[in-house]
C-alpha cells in the first residue's frame, strides 16, 4: 500500500483528533498554567521569534496537507483556500477589534483558571481549546498572539468545512455564496459575548461531523463527536444527523444504525460525566450551567430587551417557513436535519444559555443557508428547464 493511500481525508481527521484530544487534556490534567515558557521568551527576542515561527509554519503545514488531499483542480484549489484565508483573517480582525480589545482580561482570567481547575461552570467542563491553546503559547511565549493565531485557524476551518458540506447539495458557486452568508451574519452572532474561545473549534467539529454523517462514515463521527464532548456538549446533537441525513438509504439496516447511534450517545453521556465529576458536579442545573434553573423565563423578560428576541428571528425562525413552503425543492433527509437541527439548538439555547448569544446557533445556521441555497438553487434550475420546454415547443 501507498502512503498516498495511507494518507487519506479520513486518517488525518482521526489522527488529528487524537492528537488534539491528548494535547488538550495534558495541560488540564496536570494544571499547567500558565505556560512555563513565557518567563524565558520575554527574556529572549530571537526564541520568541522563532518560536512565532514554528507555531506559523505548523499551522501552515496543516493547510498544506489538507489541501494535498483534497481532490480539487489547480489552480482553483489555491484560489478557493487563499480566499478563505483571507476571509479567516478578515473575521478574525474583526473579532479582535469589536470583543478581544474590550475582554482580553475576561480571556485571559478565564484561560488560567481553566488550566488550574478553578473556573466557574460550565466553562471549566469545556477546556479542550484551552489546553491547545497552551502549547501554542508554550512554543510562542505570546498569549495574544497564540490566541489571535488559534482564532485564526478554526475561522478558516469553518469556512473551509462548511463549503465542503454545502458542495454536498450545491454547485460551486453557491457553496462560496453559502460561506459568505455565514461571514455577514459572523459580526451579530459575536455582538454580545466576551470572546469564548471554544466557538471557532465548536463550530468546526459539529460542520465536519454533518459532513461525515452524510458520508455514512460512523468511525469520523465517532471521533469527532467525542472530541467535540471536550469543548461542548451540545455536539451531541450531531449524533442523530447520521440517521437523519441518510433516512433514504438506511431502511436496510435501520435498527443497526439505530443501535450504534444509541451507543454513541451512551459513549458521549459518559464523557459528559467525565469531563465533570472531577469538578464538582452534583447532577443538577447549578453544577451544569452555572444557574439555579432554566433560563426560558429570563430568555423572555424584559432585561433581553429587542436584541433577545431578534437574533432567533435572524438565525433560526425566518428560514423555517421558506423550508416548508418549498419543501418540494429538497431531499428528504435535507429537510428534516435542518428542521432537527433549528429546533434542538434553539431549544438547548433557550434553556441553557442568553438568545442574545446567537453564535450558539450558528450550526444550524449553516444547515439552514445550505437548504435555502439550495432551494433557491433548485428553482433557478427549474425555471431554466422550463424556458427550454417552452421555446422548443413554440419553434417550428
Amino acid at each position: 500500500m501507498s502512503k498516498q493511500q495511507l494518507l487519506t481525508p479520513s486518517v488525518v481527521i482521526i489522527a488529528g483528533c487524537i492528537l488534539l484530544i491528548f494535547m488538550g487534556v495534558l495541560p488540564v490534567l496536570f494544571s499547567f498554567a500558565p505556560a512555563p515558557s513565557l518567563k524565558l521568551f520575554l527574556e529572549s527576542p530571537v526564541l520568541k521569534f522563532t518560536g512565532k515561527a514554528l507555531v506559523l509554519l505548523f499551522l501552515l503545514g496543516i493547510i498544506f496537507l489538507i489541501a494535498k488531499l483534497d481532490s480539487m483542480p489547480m489552480p482553483m484549489k489555491f484560489i478557493l483556500y487563499a480566499s478563505f484565508l483571507l476571509l479567516s483573517f478578515f473575521l478574525t480582525d474583526l473579532h479582535y477589534y469589536t470583543v478581544d480589545t474590550k475582554r482580553l482580561q475576561w480571556q485571559v482570567n478565564q484561560y488560567v483558571n481553566i488550566l488550574a481547575g478553578q473556573e466557574c461552570v460550565p466553562h471549566q467542563y469545556r477546556f479542550l481549546p484551552q489546553g491547545i491553546l497552551w502549547w501554542m503559547v508554550l512554543f510562542s511565549g505570546d498569549f495574544l498572539f497564540a490566541y489571535y493565531i488559534y482564532r485564526l485557524f478554526f475561522t478558516f476551518a469553518v469556512c473551509l468545512s462548511l463549503y465542503k458540506l454545502s458542495r454536498m447539495y450545491n454547485p460551486h458557486k453557491d457553496s462560496l455564496i453559502v460561506v459568505l452568508l455565514y461571514a455577514i451574519f459572523y459580526p451579530l452572532s459575536i455582538r454580545y459575548y466576551y470572546g469564548n474561545l471554544l466557538d471557532p473549534m465548536f463550530h468546526s467539529i459539529f460542520i465536519l461531523a454533518l459532513m461525515y454523517c452524510q458520508k455514512r462514515k460512523i468511525r469520523e463521527v465517532f471521533f469527532l463527536v467525542t472530541m467535540g464532548m471536550f469543548v461542548k456538549e451540545t455536539v451531541i446533537l450531531a449524533v442523530p444527523c447520521y440517521y437523519l441525513l441518510n433516512m433514504e438509504l438506511l431502511h436496510s439496516v435501520r435498527k443497526k444504525v439505530i443501535l450504534k447511534l444509541g451507543l454513541l450517545v451512551g459513549w458521549c453521556l459518559l464523557l459528559f460525566l467525565a469531563c465533570r465529576i472531577p469538578f464538582g458536579f452534583r447532577y443538577n442545573i447549578k453544577t451544569i450551567n452555572g444557574v439555579e434553573q432554566l433560563m426560558i423565563l429570563r430568555n423572555f423578560g424584559r432585561s433581553v430587551g429587542l436584541a433577545g428576541y431578534l437574533h432567533p428571528i435572524l438565525f433560526i425562525f425566518m428560514w423555517i417557513p421558506i423550508l416548508i413552503f418549498y419543501r418540494k425543492y429538497l431531499s428528504r433527509s435535507l429537510f428534516y436535519t435542518s428542521i432537527y437541527l433549528a429546533v434542538s439548538f434553539y431549544l438547548t439555547n433557550l434553556c441553557f444559555g442568553w438568545n442574545t448569544e446567537s453564535r450558539n446557533f450558528v450550526p444550524a445556521l449553516c444547515m439552514l443557508l445550505i437548504s435555502t441555497v439550495s432551494i433557491f438553487n433548485q428553482i433557478k434550475v427549474k425555471a431554466v428547464e422550463k424556458s427550454r420546454i417552452s421555446k422548443s415547443c413554440s419553434s417550428p
